[in-house]
């Protein structure tokens, strides 16, 4: 069977608008994320597990707003650096998203207000996007973070929660 072009146009037009409304009803927004660097150091994080959990904390632990609660250490491997790494200076940086009113309390929703937090090496809480520097060979390196839980409010809600984070190193 053979359509007309106007009967053809008129068709194509209705399943396009058809489309449409079926794709806003079923869509969701990403954010893409990437890095150029001159050093190829493969980050490796928690062993390779994709799950780091902090633990089981009271909800009275939290105690201050904004303050971590628990001491897990996230363990990060630079593995394969080149020659590279010992002349560029970088840095790690730990992406998410935060809560509301935050900078430093990683979390699934931003509306969320209990999240997780970590520190670095020197004890210095971790800011979302920020450069925490690092001395690093060629070969393979390993460095850690403390992680643990932090609410905007004390006595937060009992529950289950989670946050996505990338960890990234990029050098100058």
């Amino acid at each position: 069977m053979f359509l007309s072009k106007p009967l053809f146009s008129a068709t194509a037009l209705a399943s396009l608008f058809s489309l449409s409304a079926i794709a806003g009803a079923n869509q969701q927004n990403i954010t893409l994320t990437g890095a150029i660097s001159t050093v190829s150091c493969e980050v490796v994080l928690n062993g390779g597990s994709s799950t780091l959990n902090v633990g089981t904390f009271p909800s009275d632990s939290f105690v201050t707003a904004g303050t971590q609660v628990g001491e897990t250490p996230l363990y990060i491997s630079l593995n394969g650096c080149d020659a590279a790494s010992t002349t560029n200076q970088g840095a790690l940086y730990v992406q998410g998203m935060v809560a509301n009113g935050s900078n430093n309390i990683f979390v699934n929703q931003m509306s969320n207000s209990v999240g997780f937090m970590l520190t670095d090496a020197a004890n210095k809480v971790v800011i979302n996007n920020q450069a925490i520097p690092l001395d690093v060979k060629t070969g393979n390196n390993t460095y850690r973070l403390t992680t643990g839980m932090g609410s905007m409010t004390p006595s937060p809600a009992n529950g289950i929660y989670s946050a996505p984070i990338v960890v990234a190193y990029i050098s100058d």
